[in-house]
């Protein structure tokens, strides 16, 4: 371990190196955001300036570059959550954090490709990446379509369970595989995209897994490689019946959870057999660190005091305006922004029911909001207009709406006079004559963002009676579709097709009955589909045309922020590399320098 005295007397040079972004050995790394483009200096703190680098042991990365050698030991505190459910076979959806520590899946994403690596993508997305193009195997070597129908996925060799009973460290098989998908298949209350298009799952030899569809389906690779299911050993349920006990937990991936208290922390030890080596520094086996401290915090507030006393390492869903508070007195914090719509609520209106049921009502009342004020007056400045049903931050799928066609543009640019006209044509010279009810989905900052929209629709004589129910309640109303007028709804975006279907006209959630047989139609040839650039035209289609059809009205996108301490390296603020909820899984990848965290007074 380096001299205590040479480091305090480092501390001050990289602080201001990652003040400066200076003297980096990689190529600056900039999150993929229209609103906003903002750029981390995580690496500069291992890479501070010539006169010390003679100090600091220094490795060659997988591209040749000089970086600081990583740090075995210690412990990590990221924000968690509570999980709802901690047995695997649920879905990932219900404890992502907590399961993707243990377990494992299928394919991940290619952290050579994130910012410690080349830094041409920050998977900053908690369900959605490029799986064609930065997806690679995980518990799986290789796959390919051997035909339209048939998905054969070969299983890496050599891969152990944790050495705990039942299963004491017994080597990963294909029937391991086949027996996780097809008990996540018969779980009907498991969310599944792809359940009603599989025919079979089996295995053709130890470490073989075929997969049979019964129709072309476009995520057919996507959704079993880089989807929602955990790999785990059968006797795990044979022996217990379920893995609701998180003591049960036996997997195959970095970390064994130790403890676990609910509201609290997780705790997370080392998996000592853990099959990995480091990407970035090729050789280095993994874990990093010792332990995963986890503390469970859900107010906001708490959690920016324990980033600015240095109790937490890593915050990755910080709001904007705790963000900015946090940054003027922590300013050591290294912070990437990206566009977030969970947050956010997304106005659904009722398509079989007047005024909904005309076109020129949903015109006028998109016309009738000042998308860039909001942006500008109540996001900081920060945000984008269009976030739903494709996110700015998937790369060249998104168009922004700048990029969009006139008549587009138009439709989501703030002109009362035209919205006026578009309600007279429509037979509401004076507005609509009754109250409408808007039923606001319970969660903090909704009921507010409501409000502000609805202020914007009275200049067009569209008054709104805000309903606040608790969540049983208003989740009852919207799919039983029994509510009336305009309907609320927010949630995580899985992938721009699941996010696309939500609007066919058989869909579950397409709470506002919207019935278009033409996007039917371009839906169905979407998801019969398989050539990705074929893929990416008729998405873009889609999206054009639920954009001028106006099925919905989005609330401009807001900024969140991924926060981090200096001393956690290997890390540009990247939430989900996993695929589908995969949040977590490069935790094994990070390091702490606890001699610069001391050096920082912490």
């Amino acid at each position: 371990m380096k001299s205590r005295i040479l480091w305090l007397g480092l501390s001050c040079l990289m602080i201001a190196a990652m003040l400066l972004s200076s003297c980096t050995t990689t190529p600056a790394t900039t999150a993929t955001v229209t609103a906003t483009t903002t750029t981390t200096a995580v690496t500069t703190v291992a890479t501070t300036t010539t006169t010390t680098t003679s100090e600091i042991e220094m490795v060659k990365d997988f591209m040749g570059r000089m970086v600081e050698k990583p740090q075995y030991g210690g412990t990590l505190r990221p924000l968690y959550v509570d999980p709802v459910s901690m047995d695997p076979g649920n879905g990932d959806g219900t404890a992502p954090y907590t399961l993707n520590n243990v377990f494992e899946k299928l394919g991940i994403g290619d952290w050579t490709k994130a910012g410690a690596g080349t830094g041409e993508v920050l998977f900053l997305h908690g369900s959605y990446f490029d799986y064609a193009k930065y997806g690679v195997g995980n518990l799986a070597e290789s796959w390919e379509m051997t035909d339209p129908l048939t998905l054969t996925v070969h299983i890496r060799q050599g891969i152990h369970f944790q050495n705990k009973a039942p299963v004491n460290g017994r080597e990963l098989v294909a029937e391991d595989v086949r027996y996780c998908y097809q008990r996540y298949q018969d779980n009907t209350s498991a969310p599944s995209e792809w359940r009603s298009y599989i025919a079979s799952i089996t295995t053709t030899d130890k470490w073989t897994v075929v997969f049979k569809w019964k129709q072309s389906y476009c995520n057919a690779m996507a959704d079993i490689i880089f989807g929602r299911v955990y790999i785990y050993a059968p006797e795990l349920v044979t022996t217990y019946g379920n893995l609701r006990d998180w003591k049960n937990f036996v997997g195959t991936g970095a970390f064994m959870m130790t403890d676990y208290v609910a509201g609290n922390s997780e705790t997370f030890v080392a998996n000592p057999a853990y099959w990995r080596t480091d990407e970035i520094i090729p050789g280095n086996k993994l874990p990093y660190v010792d332990k995963i401290q986890a503390p469970i915090i859900r107010d906001e507030t708490t959690v920016t005091a324990a980033l600015r006393t240095g109790k937490l390492d890593i915050a990755q869903t910080l709001s904007m305006t705790n963000y900015l508070n946090l940054k003027n007195t922590t300013p050591q914090l290294l912070s990437v922004a990206y566009p977030e719509p969970g947050t956010n609520p997304i106005f659904v209106f009722k398509h079989n029911e007047a005024p909904f049921n005309d076109i020129r009502v949903r015109q006028a009342l998109s016309m009738a909001i000042d998308y860039q004020g909001i942006i500008k007056n109540y996001l900081g400045g920060q945000g984008v207009p269009l976030v739903f049903p494709v996110m700015s931050i998937w790369g060249d799928i998104y168009t922004p709406l700048e990029k969009m066609p006139a008549d587009i543009q138009e439709l989501y640019s703030y002109n009362v006079t035209k919205a006026k006209a578009l309600m007279t044509a429509a037979g509401y010279p004076n507005g609509y004559p009754t109250n409408i009810d808007l039923l606001v989905w319970p969660v903090p900052g909704v009921s507010d963002r409501c409000q502000l929209i609805a202020g914007y629709w009275k200049a067009i004589g569209i008054n709104c009676n805000l309903i606040t129910l608790d969540l049983a309640s208003t989740s009852g109303r919207l799919f039983g579709r029994t509510f009336h007028g305009i309907g609320t709804v927010t949630g995580g975006i899985t992938g721009p097709i699941n996010c696309l279907t939500w609007t066919s006209s058989t869909n579950f959630y397409n709470v506002g009955n919207y019935n278009n047989p033409a996007f039917d139609t371009l839906l169905n040839t979407l998801l019969q589909t398989t050539d990705p650039a074929t893929q990416n035209t008729l998405i873009k289609q889609a999206v054009i045309m639920l954009y001028r059809d106006i099925p919905y009205i989005l609330f401009p996108g807001q900024n969140n922020y991924s926060v981090w301490q200096p001393w956690v390296k290997q890390y540009h603020g990247e939430i989900c590399v996993g695929g589908v909820m995969g949040y977590n899984v490069h935790f094994s990848r990070l390091w702490v320098n606890e001699d610069l965290k001391e050096s920082l007074g912490y």
